[in-house]
């Protein structure tokens, strides 16, 4: 994958999120020389990363990666949450835990059975998000049933994003309630309090 390309990002339409592994390479270390001459190796981290849909695949010392992606975010030429979200992402890596997902994840996503979800992920498809915008290589990886899966996922977000709008339009009126039920509180105290005391009666 080719950073340049990146540069055609517009921050009013969602871009898509490259996919990015990590491995340690050996690499010659020329700051190191034994006594005898042989050479000495350290491992080095490497970013391997792909645009979904694409064949090609961008190989880069991890280091230098990120330090690129934060060039780019300054220039707004990628989203500025994506430096710090690939940080989180190599750290998690380098301390063995399984790197997070934006998205919803394919491994715990309902719809799919064991079978399709490994063919999916071994598509390098992981999120929902990203089988609902497969292209037509996605797909032929995934193979057989692939188009059904994908407007299974298609259908599955816009209801999530109905649900989702839904619950927010529900929070609002809970909230306006409370409001409300706040000013009719106070405004009862307010008139009982100007309200003129009764005499007592005598006995």
């Amino acid at each position: 994958m080719d950073m340049q390309a990146l540069a055609a990002y517009n921050p009013n339409k969602e871009q898509p999120r490259p996919y990015v592994r990590f491995e340690f390479r050996p690499m010659e270390d020329r700051t190191k020389a034994s006594s005898d001459g042989v050479t000495q190796l350290v491992d080095v981290a490497f970013a391997i990363v792909r645009a979904p849909g694409a064949k090609d695949s961008l190989e880069k010392k991890a280091d230098d990666w990120l330090k690129q992606l934060e060039t780019y975010a300054k220039d707004g030429r990628i989203p500025p949450s994506w430096p710090h979200e690939y940080r989180q992402a190599f750290e998690a890596w380098k301390a063995g835990e399984e790197m997070p997902v934006t998205g919803t994840p394919i491994r715990s996503w309902p719809p799919l059975t064991p079978a399709q979800r490994q063919n999916v992920l071994n598509a390098e498809i992981y999120t929902v998000e990203d089988l609902a915008s497969a292209n037509d290589e996605n797909r032929s990886r995934i193979g057989m049933g692939a188009h059904g899966l994908q407007a299974i996922a298609v259908k599955w977000l816009a209801e999530a994003k109905d649900a989702g709008s839904m619950a927010k339009e529900l929070a609002a009126m809970r909230i306006k309630l409370e409001e409300l039920t706040t000013t009719v509180t106070e405004q009862a105290a307010t008139i009982t309090a100007l309200q003129p005391s009764k005499p007592k009666l005598s006995t």
